[in-house]
């Protein structure tokens, strides 16, 4: 049986795409982190991306996340739909947290994964709107993730230029 996970390139390309756990460049069967620790294997995974390109790592910042994981309830919800919808507004909340340069936002989706979270940064490291933030000259990130009753994991990872 194929899995599919939605991607939502920043620029609001929908991509579909078909990964096998063969072809992920990010193990899947092993988190370093408690697995169920969703957000923070994502963070770990990021991280662990960025410095083997030679880039520091970014720092989490509980504030950011909180603003990501209250529009991964949302998509899960069904409040808002899978999307950056509302994304201006949360950079503006989290510029009233702490002064930035900017920021940039990954949203992801998938069900039916024994990893999420590595499912979830595959298919970004996959998308090249999506590398370009994980990549990106950011410095603060949080994260956020929601289940919903159907098994669907939601992602919204946060980028912040913070100074």
């Amino acid at each position: 049986m194929l899995r599919r996970v939605l991607v939502l390139f920043v620029a609001g390309l929908f991509i579909l795409t078909n990964c096998g756990k063969d072809s992920n460049p990010i193990e899947s069967g092993r988190p370093t982190v408690d697995k169920n620790d969703i957000a923070g294997q994502t963070h770990l995974l990021v991280n662990s991306y960025r410095q083997s390109r030679g880039l520091s790592a970014l720092r989490y910042n509980n504030q950011v996340a909180e603003i990501a994981l209250e529009h991964s309830r949302n998509m899960a919800g069904g409040v808002v739909p899978f999307s950056h919808e509302g994304f201006s507004s949360r950079a503006d909340a989290i510029a009233k947290q702490m002064k930035l340069s900017a920021a940039a936002e990954n949203v992801a989706w998938n069900r039916g994964y024994d990893n999420p979270a590595a499912q979830a940064v595959n298919s970004w490291l996959e998308s090249p709107g999506h590398l370009a933030n994980i990549v990106g000259d950011y410095n603060t990130t949080g994260i956020g993730v929601a289940v919903n009753d159907d098994g669907e994991y939601y992602f919204t990872q946060i980028f912040v230029k913070s100074y």
